[in-house]
């Protein structure tokens, strides 16, 4: 983990001033054994982002795979809260990349209330899962999808809002029909959502 002007003071100290003539330095090569065509490693670079907040985290988290929650768990564990600051560079593998990319995808097009996707759960069902509407701080829900031999069920929890008693105790033939059931105003963030063609 490294501070940014740290990593560009690094960067300006090996750029040399234009006008200024640099002698080529002396080289010995390279033994022609030496060549391959072996591919070269790189390093990759993430910033840290305000996304990470233990409440959010924990609502996030849920709709990842098993393998990417314990990436990110792992490195909340290493960096602690300064995975939250983007004056923040951390070094990472592919896996832990990607685990990253898919948890802030999620973050961001779920961030405004209404907004919606089918996500499959940790026990290989299906969800919907919603930003909650209210509150300083709504939350995400999630609601399990049952599918059977008369269609898709949202089981729509006790206590919900009267907005989605239309889909309670109600099987649907196709998700796209139950989609168009949901309360009025909600909105699906296709770009994280399992699709009907894909389920």
């Amino acid at each position: 983990m490294y501070p940014i002007n740290v990593v560009a003071q690094h960067v300006r100290s090996a750029l040399r001033d234009p006008q200024t003539p640099v002698a080529p330095a002396a080289s010995p090569g390279f033994p022609v054994t030496g060549i391959s065509n072996a591919p070269t490693s790189t390093t990759m670079w993430m910033a840290g982002m305000p996304l990470y907040a233990s409440a959010q985290r924990d609502d996030t988290l849920c709709m990842l795979s098993l393998s990417n929650q314990l990436l990110i768990e792992a490195d909340v564990a290493n960096h602690g809260e300064n995975l939250n600051n983007p004056d923040r560079l951390f070094i990472v593998d592919d896996a832990h990349a990607a685990a990253h990319a898919e948890y802030r995808a999620l973050c961001q097009a779920l961030e405004k209330p209404g907004r919606y996707c089918i996500r499959r759960s940790g026990g290989g069902g299906y969800m919907l899962v919603h930003r909650a509407r209210g509150g300083l701080a709504p939350q995400l829900k999630c609601t399990p999808l049952k599918f059977s031999a008369h269609g898709w069920q949202l089981l729509v929890p006790d206590g919900a809002r009267s907005a989605w008693n239309v889909l309670r105790d109600r099987s649907c033939t196709a998700l796209e029909v139950l989609k168009a059931n949901l309360p009025r105003g909600m909105k699906e963030a296709t770009e994280v959502s399992l699709q009907a063609s894909h389920l």
